[in-house]
């Protein structure tokens, strides 16, 4: 059978490399992926566990990778990881033969452990001596984002592959000819940083708003714009934050106070205001009604004066809206005398 290709894209030498392991026979067999989180590391194991279910004829196949059977083993974070765990059902799994393992020894048994930086390492240095004296009948897939999630005694015993973050750019005319989007050529630079600068350069998250505005382009037949974007793929603090970000640059003193109340009423802390509120100005710029100048002025005030008060442990409501009014009066004077001085010269 012909080797697939891989479905994710810029992810074909992970893929190869995947691939190799399948009938290795070398000490350390056992995989260990990891990768920037949105990467792909859980979509291309389960797509290596499908198609080596597929290859070597097993009824279930395309449930691999999905859900655990009598030879797949799924250990998610949300399930039970600990150490009784480990030593009852997990043991227990990699000690037996499979029942394809009993008609050719070219199969094996898999356990896969996803997000292995949430694994206990009690129960991680459970698995030292079955990874070693069972790797004939059962392997093993960690996935992670760093080398680090793994103790070393388990790292030793794996071949480490590692995912490269995706460049995004290289693969925008494939990406957008496969999900169809419509009116493809309103598509500009600055819209795909838009979405880019939104998902935190997660790839996953990349491709998910791509088909969240090709579906709504699709069912309203709109072209697909900059405003659409930033409305529909930041919806929650977009919503919360622009009016935040407007009221202050327009120094409107009673509405940001009440906008930072209703904010923080929401369960966003001090440090995720800030946050949240310098990231829709980055990505939305000069917003108000007044110059560009004053905007950067306030903007950068705001934040600097709150990033001070919240080290010094003012983190609390009134201490925002204490630094957003005592940075309103501020910067409204500097503006008024700045727009007084030219004035002057004029």
């Amino acid at each position: 059978m012909n080797e697939p290709s891989c479905s994710l894209y810029g992810q074909n030498l992970t893929w190869t490399k995947l691939l190799a392991q399948i009938n290795s026979k070398v000490h350390g067999s056992h995989i260990f992926i990891t990768g920037p989180s949105g990467s792909g590391k859980t979509t291309i194991v389960r797509d290596f566990l499908k198609y080596y279910a597929r290859t070597h004829e097993y009824d279930n196949w395309n449930t691999w990778g999905l859900e655990s059977n009598d030879d797949c083993l799924l250990l998610t974070p949300d399930q039970d990881r600990g150490i009784q765990t480990i030593r009852n059902n997990v043991s227990l799994f990699i000690r037996q033969i499979g029942s394809h393992h009993l008609n050719s020894k070219k199969h094996h048994r898999w356990l896969i452990i996803d997000d292995c930086d949430l694994f206990p390492q009690i129960s991680q240095q459970a698995l030292r001596r079955p990874m070693e004296t069972y790797s004939h009948i059962t392997r093993f897939i960690f996935i992670g984002s760093s080398v680090e999630d793994l103790i070393p005694a388990l790292q030793s015993r794996c071949i480490h592959i590692p995912m490269q973050p995706i460049n995004f750019f290289e693969h925008i005319p494939a990406i957008i000819r496969n999900i169809e989007m419509p009116y493809h050529e309103s598509f500009d630079m600055e819209m795909y940083y838009t979405i880019i600068n939104i998902c935190s350069n997660n790839f996953a998250d990349f491709i998910r708003y791509l088909k969240l505005i090709k579906n709504y382009c699709k069912t309203n037949n709109v072209k697909p714009s900059l405003s659409v974007i930033q409305k529909l793929c930041s919806i929650t603090y977009y919503n919360l934050f622009f009016p935040l970000v407007k009221s202050i640059c327009s120094f409107e003193i009673a509405e940001t106070c009440k906008l930072l109340m209703k904010i923080w009423k929401l369960g966003y802390t001090f440090e995720d205001i800030l946050d949240n509120f310098q990231q829709i100005y980055n990505l939305y710029g000069n917003i108000s009604t007044t110059n560009k100048l004053v905007d950067n002025l306030v903007v950068k005030a705001f934040l600097l004066k709150a990033w001070v008060d919240f080290c010094k442990g003012n983190a609390s409501v009134l201490a925002i809206q204490n630094v957003a009014v005592r940075t309103i009066f501020e910067v409204r004077e500097t503006a008024k005398k700045i727009t007084h001085g030219l004035l002057i010269n004029t």
